[in-house]
Order: C-alpha cells, then sequence, then structure tokens
C-alpha cells in the first residue's frame, strides 16, 4: 500500500511540477512585467491593454503560480514522509553502521539552508521607495 501511494504522490508531484514550469515560462516569456502598459504615439503618455492567455492577465497566472508551488511543497513533504526511514538510515545511519561526522554535518547544513530559505519572506526588511 505505501508502494502505491508512493507512486501516486510521485505522479501527481510530475503533473504539478509541469504545471508550475508551465505557469513560470508563461510568466516570464509571454506575460512578463509590464507587458500591460505602452506608449500612445505622438502623446508621450502610457496607456493600460491587458494582455490575456485564456482569459487570464499576469496577475491571475501569478496568483496560479504560486498555489501551483503550494501544492507542490505539500506533496515534496508526503514524499517526504513516505520516505522517512530512507532518509533517517541514509542521514545518519544505523546503530550497527552510523554515517561518518561529515555527512551528518552536510544534511545538518542542508536543514539550516532550508530552514532559513523558507523563513526568508518574513526574516527580510521591506523597502520602501518613492
Amino acid at each position: 500500500m505505501k508502494a502505491l501511494w508512493g507512486r501516486v504522490i510521485n505522479a501527481l508531484s510530475l503533473i504539478v511540477f509541469v504545471l508550475m514550469i508551465s505557469t513560470g515560462s508563461l510568466l516570464k516569456w509571454v506575460l512578463p512585467p509590464g507587458s500591460g502598459w505602452i506608449e500612445i504615439a505622438g502623446h508621450g503618455r502610457q496607456g493600460r491593454v491587458v494582455y490575456t492567455v485564456l482569459g487570464l492577465d499576469r496577475h491571475d497566472w501569478g496568483s496560479m503560480h504560486f498555489y501551483i508551488s503550494l501544492i507542490l511543497i505539500f506533496l515534496l513533504c508526503i514524499h517526504l514522509v513516505l520516505h522517512w526511514q530512507w532518509i533517517k538510515v541514509t542521514a545518519w545511519g544505523t546503530s550497527a553502521k552510523p554515517q561518518p561526522l561529515g555527512r551528518k554535518m552536510i544534511i545538518i547544513a542542508i536543514i539550516l539552508f532550508i530552514l532559513i530559505a523558507l523563513a526568508f519572506p518574513w526574516l527580510a526588511l521591506k523597502e520602501v521607495h518613492s
């Protein structure tokens, strides 16, 4: 049963990852920042033209990209839970054959990096420019 869940989570993760790549590519190359503004010829002013794909503008696609990334994070957490025993043995070893200190330090560094990356949006100083 655990193997079946693993396959289902892996398949869903692949689908969601492809969706994330698609929406990210759309935001980067099809609807880049500022793609909704044009200069009106001869008037020196700007007007707003909203570009859409499938009826959604850049803001809508950005929201979708964000929620897709949350789904992917959720699926990856489930994947880690399903493989926790393997992760634990690979990182720390067993009582009969413990892993060397170097490997443990690398694992601790990776965990710290992930925690800092997750905390960054709340730790970063917001700047206001006028």
